[in-house]
C-alpha cells in the first residue's frame, strides 16, 4: 500500500480499547475529501500521486469509504480510527478486511498490534505502532515548518517484538501527520520512506504540485484497467477501471487454461472511476485472469482491452 505501500505488513485492530473523549476536529489530520490531492517523493526520488477521486463507496463488509484513485479505499471510524480496506491472503488476524497504522483519538503512549510481515525471519511476527505525542493531549503543541507553513503535527513511531531479545525494540524513524494537511512523512525498518513535496486541500495548494495537467480530474482522460488490490488475495480482491466515454463494458475472469469463471461486469456503463470486487469464495487456489473490453457495443469493435494477472492465496 502506498498507504504506506513500502510496508508488506498486515495490522490487526484491537478489540479492548476504550474512547473516551472524541475530539472530531481530529479528522483535520487526515483530511479525507473528493479532489484533495497529495505528492510525495521516495527513497529512490520517484514522484507519485495520491487523489481522493470517489466518496461513499461501500465494499462487501458493508462500509463506506473514500478511493484514493490507484492505491487503497479508505475511511475514518467513529473512534477516529484510519481504516484501510484490504487484507494479506497470508495473515490471519485482520479483522474485517480492514487495518489500521494511524489512531487519532489515543492517548500519548499508546501502542497497538501489528501482524504478519516477510521480515517475520529476522523477529516474531508481531510488530506494533506507538503513539508518540498527540499534541491537543500536550501542555505544549508541537508544530513543523512544512512546505513554508507551520503546521500541528502528530507523531508515531514503529517498533518490532523480537524473540531473542523478548522485548519491543522501537525505531524512530518519523511516522508524521500534519493537522489540515495529512501525510507528510513515513520511514520503515527496510529503509524506505516517502515524503511529501507538494499537496491541494480543500482548493489551497501548499508547496509545488508537478505536472497538473497530468493529475487526474473527476472524469478520466483514458481507458483503463488498474491491478487488483490486494493481490495475492483471499477471498475479495478489488478491480478499478475508468472510463472516459458512456461505453458496453465486459470485465471477465478466466483461469489458466483460458475458461470463463466469473462474470463481474456486462452493460452499458456511464463515464467515471469504476470499482468491481471479485469473490474467489467457492474457487480453488491459483492463477487467473482479469479481461476488460469497452466498446460501442457488446458485439461491435472494441475500443480498449487488457488482460492483468491475479493471484488467489487460500
Amino acid at each position: 500500500m502506498k498507504f504506506i505501500i513500502f510496508l508488506t505488513i498486515t495490522f490487526i485492530l484491537s478489540s479492548s480499547i476504550v474512547f473516551s473523549q472524541i475530539d472530531t476536529s481530529l479528522k483535520e489530520f487526515y483530511p479525507l475529501k473528493l479532489g484533495n490531492l497529495w505528492q510525495y517523493r521516495d527513497q529512490d526520488n520517484t514522484l507519485y500521486t495520491e487523489q481522493v477521486v470517489k466518496e461513499d463507496t461501500v465494499l462487501p463488509n458493508g462500509k463506506n469509504y473514500f478511493y484514493i484513485k490507484g492505491y487503497y479505499f479508505v475511511r475514518i471510524d467513529s473512534a477516529l480510527r484510519i481504516l484501510v480496506y484490504g487484507s494479506d491472503p497470508f495473515d490471519d488476524c485482520d479483522t474485517n478486511n480492514e487495518y489500521s497504522i494511524y489512531r487519532l483519538n489515543e492517548p500519548v503512549g499508546s501502542i497497538w498490534k501489528i501482524c504478519h510481515n516477510w521480515i517475520d525471519a529476522l523477529c516474531g511476527p508481531p510488530y506494533f505502532m506507538q503513539y508518540a505525542g498527540v499534541t491537543q493531549l500536550s501542555n505544549t503543541k508541537e508544530t513543523v515548518n512544512i512546505l513554508g507553513v507551520e503546521f500541528e503535527i502528530m507523531r508515531f513511531y514503529p517498533g518490532v517484538y523480537c524473540y531473542s531479545e523478548n522485548d519491543t525494540m522501537w525505531y524512530y524513524g518519523d511516522w508524521l501527520l500534519a493537522r489540515g494537511l495529512g501525510i507528510i512523512r513515513e520511514e520503515t525498518i527496510e529503509g524506505r520512506y516517502r515524503y511529501l513535496t507538494g499537496a491541494i486541500i480543500d482548493g489551497v495548494t501548499y508547496g509545488t504540485i508537478v505536472a497538473v495537467e497530468d493529475i487526474p480530474e473527476t472524469i478520466p482522460s483514458i481507458f483503463l484497467l488498474e491491478q487488483n488490490y490486494p493481490n495475492p488475495f483471499n477471498p475479495t480482491t478489488i478491480i478499478n477501471y475508468q472510463l472516459p466515454t458512456d461505453n458496453y463494458v465486459t470485465i471477465k475472469v478466466y483461469n489458466i487454461l483460458g475458461e470463463e469463471v466469473a462474470t463481474l461486469v456486462d452493460g452499458y456503463e456511464t463515464v467515471g472511476y469504476k470499482s468491481v470486487i471479485f469473490d474467489g469464495s467457492n474457487m480453488s487456489s491459483g492463477i487467473y485472469f482479469i479481461r476488460m473490453n469497452a466498446g460501442p457495443s457488446s458485439n461491435s469493435g472494441q475500443v480498449y482491452s487488457d488482460v492483468k494477472k491475479i493471484v488467489l492465496a487460500k
